[in-house]
């Protein structure tokens, strides 16, 4: 190109994927830096999005050792750079097909945000766990289910024994 500084060097044609027709870039001007930060700036402030991870702890488990593992993987994914937005228990269920001589597993649904390069990392590190049978990471549609309200206890009644009276003052 012209107005290009340094040896002379061929102008190489790069197809620009915002623009339909060819881009001419020199060599020399990307060694210098000038059109670096326009050609790379979206790969620097990429969005980060919501991924959910579902993973199936062995169901021979104690409440405990459950609890250490779901505290475990979290914190595994915490590493990779991920925030963790809730992590819920979803308990035990009746798989359809057995995994390693196990019909049932306790089933854990985590809503993560993290740079889309690292979810098969993240996957990979909730399934390289022993207690862990199964891991699948997958786009988060739609916003986050609100977890179960406890059961409310059981409201006391009034002995039974007829009628009751108010109280005499």
């Amino acid at each position: 190109p012209e107005d290009c500084r340094g040896p002379p060097c061929p102008a190489v044609p790069v197809f620009d994927p915002l623009f339909p027709r060819p881009a001419v870039w020199c060599y020399n001007r990307l060694a210098r830096g000038a059109p670096r930060g326009i050609l790379f700036r979206w790969l620097w402030r990429r969005p980060l999005k919501s991924y959910d991870l579902v993973y199936i702890v062995r169901p021979d488990l104690e409440p405990d050792a459950i609890k250490a593992v779901v505290e475990r993987v979290t914190q595994r994914v915490q590493d990779q750079g991920a925030k963790v937005e809730a992590v819920d228990v979803w308990g035990r269920r009746r798989m359809s097909f057995a995994i390693g001589k196990h019909r049932e597993g306790v089933y854990v649904h985590a809503r993560l945000t993290v740079d889309p390069q690292k979810t098969a990392e993240i996957r990979r590190l909730a399934a390289v766990n022993e207690e862990v049978l199964r891991a699948v990471t997958t786009r988060a549609v739609g916003k986050l289910p609100e977890p179960a309200a406890p059961a409310a206890p059981p409201v006391p009644s009034a002995p039974s024994g007829g009628p009751s009276q108010p109280a005499e003052a």
